[in-house]
């Protein structure tokens, strides 16, 4: 079993300030969708995707992420278990808030919740209290805001995953396919796209705004800061 000594993605955003490269986001965010992918061709769901219970392993070329709790997840058709409301309430998708089973499309729901935390670096909804009021909001439709400084595509992305239909929501194997995707053009393709542009730019407006918070930190955390935007 391998150990991944940067804990879960929490501790891991601590650890960095929150400060995260664009295509480190999707390089963690594909090892999720396969192991997304993987459950669910095995007519399974997982019913409590957060970030607690992702594993990273931040590597010297790249970033790993897997999910944890596997053991924990279970079969499409057990409603017994399925038809009771558990979970981190910010990852819970609306419709099992109102009273439905979890599902494939719930466990897609949480994965764009999954998205918005490493783009913002920050927990969901941390300036909320998670109760009542915020379950009966996210069910009329209120979601996380997305950072200014956010990738098109990424932004479209993660809104189709948190969409308020479960039928409008992608698939976990159409997740790793076009993460896969993204993975190609943003590091392996020398010709220009459409997705390595967006990329650059987001890339450029992230660096701008971290340079500004470098002046009030310390030498060693820039050099954190570096490290993770691959800066030498």
């Amino acid at each position: 079993m391998k150990y991944y000594e940067n804990g879960n993605l929490y501790q891991y955003l601590d650890h960095c300030n929150g400060i995260i490269s664009w295509r480190d986001m999707i390089d963690m965010l594909w090892g999720i969708a396969g192991g997304l992918e993987r459950i669910h061709s095995e007519r399974k769901i997982h019913g409590n995707l957060h970030g607690g219970n992702l594993l990273i392993e931040d590597e010297k070329v790249s970033t790993d992420a897997r999910i944890s709790d596997v053991g924990l997840y279970g079969p499409c058709n057990n409603d017994e278990s399925r038809s009771q409301i558990y979970g981190v309430l910010p990852y819970v998708a609306p419709e099992v808030l109102r009273g439905e089973n979890h599902n494939t499309a719930s466990d897609i729901y949480s994965f764009g919740i999954v998205m918005n935390t490493l783009a913002t670096g920050k927990r969901p909804w941390y300036n909320r209290a998670h109760d009542i009021n915020l379950a009966r909001d996210i069910c009329d439709g209120k979601r996380l805001e997305i950072p200014d400084d956010t990738p098109k595509f990424y932004a479209e992305l993660m809104q189709q995953c948190w969409d308020g239909d479960p039928e409008k929501r992608p698939t976990a194997s159409y997740l790793n396919e076009k993460l896969g995707e993204w993975i190609i053009l943003i590091c392996d393709d020398p010709n220009p796209s459409k997705i390595s542009d967006e990329n650059s730019i987001a890339e450029e407006k992230r660096w701008r705004k971290i340079s500004q918070l470098s002046k009030k930190v310390s030498r060693l955390e820039v050099l954190c800061i570096q490290k993770r935007f691959r800066i030498t």
